[in-house]
């Protein structure tokens, strides 16, 4: 009988020796790599030379890290977190509920790879709230005579404090090493993931080739983004009445139900 109550403490301390393990391995390998731009870690070498990580998860996670602006890890920590989530929801899963449990918590290893997903998309919607009156303020510094990048200077110390006064920060560092403008405002776009963005950066960077005229485009590309920002809040308007019906439907009526019939159904039994 001892041995049998004993067979969950053992899986569990095996999972969590393994997904700890992994951890370590992935991260204690790391070696620091050339300081400057490209500085960072090497973590988990072998992970590397894997087809899949590097043509798929790798560049994905990558690129989920640059739209949540975690510059700071390699993809290869999100990597050992999920492997270690994978590990634990498992021995867990089986210790609660057996194989079908050990099924169910494998899933679990998309929780750290959610959390990233979930920050990109929050820093996303704070990038996309401010862009149209920094793009305003653009179209009017550059419209007293400034070049593009003097009013980028002189607008960014005046936004709010977010990832989008951040981006315009890093801008103007890359234009000061000498970077050149177009691939300043690709990384730009790269890093923000906003398609708003991405139009505003193609525009400057033709106009910077063409010549054209920057301040009647700028006033131009502020008008569509302050009506597509309206046209976002008009169908999340939209949307509120199917959101608010579950709760409608399985959490306010029945309790209605239960107090204006409660009272009638008790003297009628």
């Amino acid at each position: 009988m001892s041995t049998v109550s004993a067979w969950p403490a053992l899986l569990l301390a095996l999972a969590f020796a393994t997904s700890l393990g992994v951890f370590a391995w992935l991260v204690l390998r790391a070696r620091p790599l050339a300081s400057g731009a490209a500085a960072g870690w090497d973590i988990g070498a072998r992970l590397g030379r894997l087809p899949l990580w590097r043509t798929r998860a790798g560049p994905w996670i990558a690129a989920l890290q640059r739209q949540a602006g975690d510059f700071d890890r390699p993809p290869e920590v999100w990597a050992a977190r999920a492997a270690a989530a994978f590990g634990g929801g498992i021995v867990w899963g089986a210790c609660m509920a057996g194989p079908a449990g050990a099924a169910a918590g494998s899933l679990l290893a998309a929780a750290p790879l959610a959390v990233l997903s979930g920050r990109a998309r929050r820093r996303l919607a704070a990038v996309e709230r401010e862009f149209p009156f920094a793009v305003d303020l653009l179209g009017l510094a550059v419209a007293s005579g400034m070049h593009v990048e003097w009013a980028v200077r002189k607008i960014q110390p005046r936004l709010a404090e977010g990832p989008l006064k951040h981006e315009l920060g890093r801008v103007l560092a890359e234009r000061a090493v000498g970077q050149g403008w177009s691939e300043v405002l690709k990384g730009l776009t790269t890093r923000t993931g906003s398609a708003a963005v991405g139009r505003v950066a193609a525009s400057l960077a033709q106009a910077e080739v063409t010549g054209m005229a920057l301040a009647p485009l700028l006033e131009r590309l502020a008008e569509d983004l302050r009506a597509r920002r309206l046209e976002q809040a008009e169908e999340r308007a939209a949307r509120a009445p199917v959101r608010m019906l579950f709760p409608l439907v399985f959490c306010i009526l029945p309790v209605v139900f239960v107090v204006l019939l409660g009272p009638i159904l008790h003297r009628l039994l």
